[in-house]
C-alpha cells in the first residue's frame, strides 16, 4: 500500500507540474497574442480616427478635435480615446498618461504598458496627428488588460479542475490498485518470504492472474520446493554420514581393543596364576583356617582386579548412542594411561602430573574423549624410543579459537599429549588429519586415527592444535569448550 501511494504520488507530481508548464507557456503565449491584437485593434482604431480628428481640428479647431474625440468614447467600447499633445510642460488636461520619454522621438506610432488610473493594468496606444497645425498632437488609446486576467483566471480555474480531479482519481488507483492488486499480493509474499526464512518450505503461496507478482510467487514456490528436496537430501546424506562415521569410529575402537588384547592377555596372568596357586593351596586341605580365610581374600582380590581389567576393556570397545554430560576429564585422562598402560611399551612411561586442582570437568562424550586420548597416547608411544617418556596434562586455559571455528574467547578445558619422538616433517604437518594417511609402516596403522580424533574434537566444538620439531617430539593441543554452544 505504501509503494503504491508513493508510486501514484510521484505520477501525479510529475503530471501536475507539466500541468503547471502547460499553463504557464498557455497564458503567456495567449497573452502574447493578446496584446498583439489589442495593440492591432487600437491602431487601427486610431488611424481610422486620425482623419476626421484632422480634419475637425482644421476646420474649427482644437474645441471641435476634442469634441469629436469625446464622442468617439462609446460606454460599450473597451478602448478609450484622448487628444493628447506630445510635449514636456503641457496642461493637465492634455498630458499624456505615460512619460514623453518612453514615446518614440521620431513621432511614429507607439504602444506602451502602464498602469492605468485606477492602478489596473493597461495597454496606451499613441497614433500622431501630423496633418494639424499642432505638430505635437496625437490620440491616446487606452485599453485596461480585463481580457489577459479573464484569461488568467479561467486557465487558473481549468488548472485547479484538472488537478482535483487527478486527486480524486489517484486516490481511488491507490485505493484500488495499491489494495487489491498491489498491496495484497506483495503482503502475502511478504509472509512467505518470512516463513520461509523460519525455515517453514510448505504452503505454497498462490496468487490469482499471471503478471509479475504472480510470476514472482511461483518463482518462490519453486525455490522452496527445491531447498525442501536439498534439505530432504542433506538431512539423509548427513545421516548415513554420521552413521558412517560412528561406524567408523567403533572400528578403530575395535583396533584398538585388539591391541588391547593382548596386553590384557598378558596383564590377567600374573593375577591368574596367584588365582590358581592359592586355589590349589586351599585345595590340599592342608592350610590351617586362618590361611584358608587368607588365601580366598586373595583370591578374592587378584578376581576383582581381572575383571576391572575386562570391564575396562569392554567400556572402551562398546558401541553407544553419544552423550554429553559433566565429566572429570582428569579423572577421564588416568583412567585412559592406565588402559593404555596394558599394551606393553617397555621402556616408556606415562605421566600425568598434577595441576593443583581436584577436578577439570567439561560437558562431554566421556567415551568419544578416551578414544581421542587413547589414538593420541598410542601414537605417541610408538613415537616415543626406549627410555623415554610420554605426558599427559590436562588443566582449564582461556584462549581465543582459530577463524574455523565460530566461537568466542572464554574458557577451555586443553589435554595435550606430549611424547619424545622423532618428530613430524614440516611437509606432513598439514596432512596429519586427512583419512588414510600415514607414516608408519604398513601393517601398524591405515591412517584413520587422526582423521577419527579430528572428527569427534570438532563434533565436541573444539580443535586442534599441533607442535613438533624433527629430532625432539611432537605435541598435540586438544582444547574442548565447557559446555555445549
Amino acid at each position: 500500500m505504501r509503494l503504491t501511494a508513493r508510486l501514484v504520488s510521484w505520477i501525479l507530481l510529475g503530471v501536475v507540474v507539466l500541468l503547471v508548464v502547460d499553463a504557464t507557456l498557455f497564458v503567456r503565449r495567449e497573452g502574447d497574442l493578446l496584446r498583439e491584437d489589442m495593440r492591432g485593434k487600437a491602431r487601427q482604431l486610431g488611424r481610422a480616427l486620425r482623419g476626421p480628428v484632422a480634419d475637425a481640428w482644421q476646420e474649427g479647431g482644437e474645441a471641435e478635435a476634442l469634441r469629436l474625440v469625446q464622442d468617439a468614447n462609446n460606454p460599450d467600447h473597451a478602448i478609450r480615446v484622448r487628444l493628447v499633445r506630445l510635449r514636456e510642460g503641457t496642461d493637465a488636461r492634455f498630458a499624456p498618461s505615460v512619460p514623453v520619454e518612453r514615446l518614440a522621438a521620431d513621432g511614429s506610432e507607439t504602444s506602451v504598458e502602464a498602469k492605468g488610473p485606477e492602478g489596473s493594468d493597461c495597454l496606451y496606444t499613441y497614433v500622431p496627428l501630423p496633418e494639424v497645425a499642432a505638430a505635437d498632437a496625437a490620440l491616446e488609446l487606452r485599453e485596461e488588460f480585463s481580457r489577459l486576467e479573464d484569461l488568467r483566471r479561467s486557465t487558473q480555474r481549468r488548472f485547479l479542475a484538472i488537478s482535483g480531479a487527478l486527486l480524486v482519481g489517484g486516490a481511488g488507483s491507490v485505493a484500488l490498485f495499491g489494495v487489491v492488486f498491489l498491496g495484497r499480493p506483495l503482503r502475502r509474499l511478504i509472509e512467505k518470504t518470512k516463513r520461509v526464512g523460519s525455515g517453514d518450505l510448505g504452503d505454497p503461496v498462490a496468487l490469482p492472474g499471471r503478471y509479475e507478482l504472480t510470476d514472482l510467487a511461483d518463482a518462490i514456490n519453486q525455490m522452496c520446493a527445491r531447498l525442501a528436496e536439498a534439505e530432504r537430501t542433506v538431512r539423509a546424506e548427513t545421516d548415513q554420514r554420521i552413521a558412517a562415521l560412528e561406524q567408523l569410529r567403533h572400528a578403530d575402537r575395535l583396533k584398538t581393543v585388539g591391541q588391547l588384547a593382548s596386553g590384557v592377555a598378558h596383564e590377567l596372568g600374573t593375577p591368574l596364576n596367584v588365582v590358581s596357586g592359592y586355589a590349589g593351596r586351599i585345595a590340599s586341605g592342608r592350610l590351617p583356617e586362618e590361611e584358608v580365610k587368607r588365601s580366598a581374600e586373595i583370591i578374592r582380590g587378584q578376581a576383582g582386579r581381572m575383571g576391572g581389567i575386562l570391564l575396562q576393556l569392554l567400556d572402551f570397545a562398546r558401541s553407544r548412542t553419544p552423550k554429553r554430560r559433566p565429566s572429570d576429564l582428569q579423572d577421564l585422562a588416568r583412567r585412559t594411561v592406565d588402559l593404555v598402560a596394558t599394551l606393553g611399551y617397555p621402556g616408556r612411561a606415562v605421566v600425568v602430573p598434577p595441576d593443583g586442582t581436584a577436578s577439570v570437568c567439561a560437558e562431554v562424550d566421556a567415551a568419544q574423549v578416551e578414544q581421542v586420548l587413547t589414538n593420541l597416547l598410542v601414537n605417541a608411544l610408538q613415537a616415543t624410543p626406549a627410555g623415554g617418556a610420554v605426558e599427559v596434562s590436562v588443566r582449564k586455559v582461556r584462549r581465543r579459537p582459530p577463524p574455523r571455528v565460530r566461537r568466542p574467547e572464554g574458557e577451555y578445558v586443553r589435554l595435550a599429549v606430549r611424547d619424545g619422538g622423532s618428530g613430524i616433517p614440516p611437509e606432513n604437518l598439514e596432512r596429519i588429519f586427512d583419512p588414510f594417511f600415514t607414516t608408519k609402516e604398513v601393517g601398524r596403522g591405515a591412517g584413520l586415527g587422526l582423521s577419527i580424533v579430528h572428527g569427534i574434537v570438532r563434533d565436541h566444538g573444539g580443535w586442534i592444535e599441533v607442535r613438533s620439531e624433527v629430532g625432539k617430539g611432537s605435541l598435540f593441543e586438544v582444547f574442548v569448550p565447557e559446555t555445549v554452544a
